[in-house]
């Protein structure tokens, strides 16, 4: 174990290849000026789960280079597009008072879009991906599951992306604490905005990796790694009273009526990220998570376990350390937390296990289609 550790240390000391991922499009939530009636829809949030704004990337000198090409700014020290509006004088964003502005009404115009896409279906899908991912690693498999979806004229399908970083090889090791934060973030911030804008509506939200984070975090605020909340809050003091509660967003709206299916593939969590807010200084003092949190909009939750998946192993063995990431690698990890506050999980085994994590191999295994059969969503014929 000595060894291991040695060599997990050292991939943690490596830096240099990884960064931050970014939109492609410019303007949300609908490509193309397209209208509420539209089949489909997309928002992007950052590492404070942030809605990315229309012509975001004009703000940071880059008006002759259009947003698909261009790589996101030079110098991205503050790590968030809300922190790089306090750091103006020094940043690439000249005019940060004016920047925030703009995002922080670019926010609501995009929630009152939401609103009115949710208003013209029936059903909504939810497409999210894992941490390490750009737009062109998730947009193949959001592609291959809308494939697989028996979808209806009313249905509507929006794409959520998030900053969950990215990185090659061993470098995806580096990348992982800040990433958990981030999907925490993405979640509580983001997608719980998102979904209270639907009301009486039958909402799927389908996941890879981390995105079962950003789903279990829109649904309660999470326990916050110590390090993690300690250098955020640090981040956000010179910010003022408009974001102090960062981290501790107002809870889900109560009363919208929507019933809730939640669909996992290689979820990267663990025990801890389903465990009540109120247990935050137990964790903090290393003392076990007594309380889950409730899900009551949920009516069915569908997940995968694979015993062979590399990376919810973290290759060294140690899913349940460093951010557990064993509920979808251990079936006794979900069976126990089934038992203890939910009692509607099924688990779905996939047969033989997978070698990969890759977010394309779950779409196109016939375990998440037998996930989306028994939901009573699966096209025919697939």
């Amino acid at each position: 174990m000595g060894r291991l550790w040695l060599i997990l240390v050292a991939a943690l000391a490596l830096s240099g290849c990884y960064g931050h991922a970014f939109p492609v499009a410019q303007h949300f939530i609908y490509a193309n000026g397209g209208t509420k009636v539209a089949a489909e829809a997309e928002v992007f949030v950052d590492p404070n789960g942030s809605f990315y704004p229309d012509d975001w990337c004009t703000w940071f000198g880059s008006r002759t280079q259009p947003c698909a090409t261009w790589h996101g700014p030079r110098r991205w020290k503050a790590q968030s597009l809300l922190a790089e509006t306090y750091r103006e004088a020094k940043g690439d964003v000249q005019d940060g008072p004016a920047f925030r502005a703009h995002i922080e009404a670019d926010e609501q115009r995009q929630l009152r879009e939401l609103r009115d896409f949710g208003s013209a279906k029936k059903r909504i899908f939810i497409l999210i991906h894992g941490y390490n991912n750009t737009v062109a690693q998730a947009d193949p498999p959001f592609d291959a599951i809308k494939a697989k979806l028996d979808l209806r004229p009313d249905d509507g399908v929006l794409r959520f992306y998030w900053d969950g970083l990215t990185a090659k090889g061993i470098f995806g090791a580096k990348i992982w604490f800040n990433a958990v934060g981030y999907s925490q973030l993405a979640g509580s911030r983001g997608l719980r905005r998102v979904l209270d804008q639907f009301q009486d509506k039958e909402i799927y939200l389908i996941s890879h990796s981390r995105g079962a984070s950003v789903i279990l975090s829109a649904l309660g605020n999470p326990i916050y790694a110590k390090t993690f909340r300690d250098k955020t809050y640090q981040a956000i003091e010179p910010w003022g009273n408009a974001y102090k509660d960062l981290l501790s967003p107002k809870p889900p709206e109560a009363g919208r009526h929507n019933r809730l299916h939640i669909l996992l593939m290689a979820a990267a969590v663990g025990r801890i990220d389903f465990c009540d807010v109120s247990e935050q200084d137990r964790v903090d003092q290393g003392q076990g998570c007594r309380t889950l949190r409730p899900l009551p909009d949920v009516k069915s939750f569908r997940y995968t376990i694979n015993t062979g998946d590399p990376v919810l192993r973290k290759f060294f063995g140690l899913a349940s350390r460093l951010n557990p990431t064993n509920f979808g690698l251990d079936p006794e990890i979900g069976r126990a937390i089934n038992d203890e506050g939910y009692g509607l999980m099924r688990q779905y085994y996939t047969d033989p296990p997978r070698l990969k994590h890759k977010f394309e191999g779950y779409v196109a295994d016939q375990t998440f289609a037998r996930m989306l059969a028994d939901e009573g969503i699966l096209r025919p014929g697939q």
